[in-house]
Formats: C-alpha cells, structure tokens, sequence
C-alpha cells in the first residue's frame, strides 16, 4: 500500500474555510454566522501557490481574497488517517491510537485497517457446518476521543459532515454525517479506484487495486462511462 502524506490545506471563504470536509449550520431559525469548512486530503501548499500565482486556480484565488491561505502542519508521522484524526480530535496518534494505515494483532501478527476493524459474528460449528447465532457481525470504529462536532451538537450547533476520512462506521454524533475514505466497497476492500487516460499504452501496465480506461480527446472533450 502506498503511504499518502496527510498534508492539508488551509483556505478562509467567507467566515472560514479549513481542512475538513464539513458544512456545519444551527437550527432551521438560526440566523447567526455559518461555516463552511473543506478538507484537501495530500494538498501540496507549494504547489497550489504557484499555481494560483500563475492564475490556473481562480476559484482558489477568490477564496484567499475573501479570508486567507497558510500552510498548515501535517501528523507526525505524515500519513492522511493519522492527520485527520487529529483534526477531527484534536489530539496526536498518541491520543486517539492512529498511527498508520495499518495496525497488526500482536498475536498472529497479521495487519489490519488501522482505523475500524470487522467483528466476526458468533457461529457454532455442527456437523460441518457453521451456523450463525446472531443477526451477523459488525464493524467497530478504532479511533479513540471525542470528535469535534460532538461539543458543537452539545451546544445547540447541528453539523453536516460528508465524506470524512477516518470516520468508519460514522460516529453518529453529527446530525447528518457520511464516511469517506477508509469506508469499505462492496467488494469488501478499502477502496478501488479508476483512471482514465488517454495515453493508448498506459492499459498494458501492471497497477493494483484499480482499473485504468482509455479514453478519447476530441475538441478538447472526452466522452466515457463512469
């Protein structure tokens, strides 16, 4: 597996933008100050920076007019599920007990998910055969502390948080809350992913844990199958 650096970036639109991939607001009568906050899992500071000082990311530009744009410090170490743990907890690893993409069982030494793990359910063995003794298993969320939009529900705040990395099973604490990265397919993985390109040779390469699909550019336009 390759390790993706959690580097983050951090933008300010309106009242704030920051890393995460939340749209927090009050009740349905609330009329006071909202924010909108949006995560960039990997974001290079450098790169967008230069970029926006060439004029190639508008959008970002308006947003810097609007607040401001900063680097902002990564996990140590500098991996995306330790780093938004740490956003969403406000701890380090030692805190919340991610440190990595994968953890191990000290027993049999074999690694697993680092930030939820399968309960298998109960099964009794009879004559061959392995009958279930409940509705099935289920997935516990490894992650340690109190998640920061818990004290915004505590205090009147509803928050919507949608695609959150590190965050399966969703906690349930938001009002309304979507898991991302880290949330397993229907194939039972941690994810599969699908490129497209144009380059007619990049289908004869060997990659893992996708797909890649040639496409056709055609007065600047491709047309495919998602």
């Amino acid at each position: 597996m390759s390790r993706r650096r959690g580097s983050v970036l951090l933008a300010a639109a309106a009242l704030t933008v920051a890393a995460l991939a939340v749209a927090a607001c009050g009740p349905a009568d609330y009329d006071g100050p909202k924010i909108v906050m949006l995560g960039f899992d990997g974001m290079d500071y450098g790169i967008t920076r230069r970029l926006m000082d060439e004029g190639r990311l508008p959008n970002f530009s308006a947003l810097e007019r609007q607040g401001g744009f900063a680097p902002l410090g990564t996990a140590v170490p500098p991996q995306s599920p330790v780093a938004w743990s740490n956003l969403i907890t406000g701890m380090d690893a030692g805190g919340h007990g991610i440190y990595d993409f994968l953890h191990r069982d000290p027993a049999t030494l074999i690694p697993y998910l680092s930030t939820s793990r399968a309960k298998d359910a109960r099964t009794l063995d009879l004559f061959g055969w392995e009958i279930p003794l409940g509705a099935g298993g289920e997935v516990e969320l490894l992650r340690q502390g109190d998640a920061f939009w818990e004290e915004l529900e505590k205090n009147g705040i509803e928050s919507h948080i949608y695609r959150m990395p590190a965050n399966y099973p969703p906690s349930g604490k938001a009002s309304r809350e979507l898991s991302g990265m880290g949330t397993p397919d229907l194939a039972g993985t941690p994810g599969t992913f699908s490129f497209y390109t144009s380059d007619l040779f990049t289908t004869e390469r060997a990659v893992d844990g996708g797909h890649v699909y040639t496409v056709d550019l055609w007065d600047d336009r491709v047309e495919g199958q998602l």
